[in-house]
């Protein structure tokens, strides 16, 4: 098939990506890959960009070799820029087709797992707001923002966002050279944190593993759980009836995934965990392999780390009602 035609297909299946809102509308992106495989080729056909290339290393090679005058070695730069140009434009086109064939694969990875793709948010303002309220989002010197968001909900009808947040640190080095001039560079390391946003009015006020506003620091007879989880809280009392024995042994063995947790006076969670609760940190095989990619689309790994956090979620919920029961 043409480049006109790989190219219809990707909008198609971008169309496709953005519109899915469940596992029901798996389905028709399979039956469409398929449909194109049957005669298309996920490959650009790019026979004058790779002819270009090779001119253009060629000749900047026997110019370069050949001359030693200002203008040659000017024509020489010339044609070189036209080889990287060249290369520029064969991998982006390659890049093309990889991206889509990734991105598709992450949302039907997020559906078959309940997650939907929140494509409605401004990444920077949404960062200006969190950071108001959690300690997490005050990270970084530049470049802070919401990158992806997911909206999905526990088994027991919690909502919550899935987030990804990315920032940059940059830090000062101070370099000198042999006759003591002192130059300063600035590195830059960006970083991405995961997490869940959500509201858990079943939990006392605290926090877990962070600096935190409150005040009071509650510690259980576990070293284990102490090793683990670093309470501070707003009432001791009540933060002690939460964690019963069984609580402490539930928390031992099922949430040690829970990086930190950060908590508004409103019941707003903020909870931090490892990337392997993001899909993207799965591997997606690429588009060309057609057969593993459909397998992998028909049967989506699940996100157990995920799962252990929405338990959390139900758990401490349950815990609420148990309580008032109780009463």
């Amino acid at each position: 098939m043409s480049n006109e035609a790989l190219k219809l297909h990707l909008t198609k299946l971008e169309d496709l990506r953005k519109s899915a809102k469940s596992q029901d509308d798996i389905p028709s992106v399979i039956e469409e890959i398929k449909e194109y495989s049957k005669s298309g080729s996920y490959t650009f056909q790019q026979p004058f960009i790779i002819y270009l290339l090779f001119i253009s290393l060629f000749l900047t090679l026997i110019i370069y070799a050949n001359s030693s005058s200002d203008e040659g070695l000017m024509l020489a730069g010339a044609s070189f820029i036209i080889f990287i140009g060249s290369v520029i434009a064969f991998f982006s086109k390659r890049k093309q087709v990889t991206n889509a064939g990734k991105n598709l694969g992450y949302t039907v990875l997020a559906l078959a797992n309940n997650l939907v793709p929140n494509e409605a948010f401004n990444g920077r303002e949404l960062w200006k707001d969190l950071k108001k309220q959690f300690r997490l989002f005050r990270a970084g010197d530049e470049s802070q923002e919401i990158t992806a968001l997911y909206d999905g909900k526990t088994d027991d009808g919690a909502i919550f966002q899935l987030f990804e947040f990315k920032y940059v640190d940059v830090t000062e080095e101070e370099d000198e050279d042999s006759d003591g001039k002192k130059t300063t560079t600035k590195r830059r390391a960006t970083h991405y944190e995961y997490g869940v946003l959500t509201r858990m009015s079943s939990l006392p006020l605290m926090t877990i593993n962070t600096r935190s506003q409150f005040k009071e620091k509650w510690d259980s007879a576990s070293k284990e759980f102490n090793k683990n989880f670093k309470i501070r809280c707003s009432n001791p009392v009540e933060t002690a009836k939460f964690f019963n024995p069984a609580c402490v042994l539930k928390f031992e063995e099922s949430f040690k995934n829970i990086r930190s947790l950060d908590m508004t006076p409103s019941a707003y969670v903020c909870i931090s965990a490892k990337r392997n609760i993001f899909p993207k940190s799965f591997g997606v095989p690429h588009i060309k392999k057609t057969d593993e990619y459909i397998s992998y689309l028909s049967v989506p790994p699940k996100i157990e780390a995920l799962r252990s956090l929405k338990d959390f979620v139900d758990y401490s919920n349950s815990r609420s009602v148990i309580k008032k029961e109780a009463v």
